[in-house]
């Protein structure tokens, strides 16, 4: 993809780098997760009685970088309804 892409926008500098290491040699600046807590607070307490929602997505091949986790939601969800996993 960086073959098109003006520039690439990496989540860490660990991310960044490790891609410069297999040889990346693009433009790219690294924008943190996070937000702008001046922007985004929480509002009204709101009672949410439905699943707990999580979504995901993950670019590395190091398996150090949470495939355990992914495991163990896999194993999870065979037996469970309390949580939707949506993997982008």
């Amino acid at each position: 993809s960086n073959q098109l892409a003006d520039k690439t926008v990496f989540i860490s500098e660990w991310l960044a780098e490790y891609f410069i290491k297999k040889g990346f040699n693009k433009e790219y600046s690294v924008i943190y997760n996070g937000c702008d807590r001046d922007i985004f607070y929480p509002s009204e307490k709101k009672t949410y009685n439905g699943p707990l929602k999580l979504v995901t997505h993950h670019w590395s091949d190091n398996w150090l970088k949470g495939f355990d986790i992914y495991t163990q939601i896999d194993k999870y969800l065979q037996n469970n309804d309390d949580f939707e996993f949506t993997y982008v």
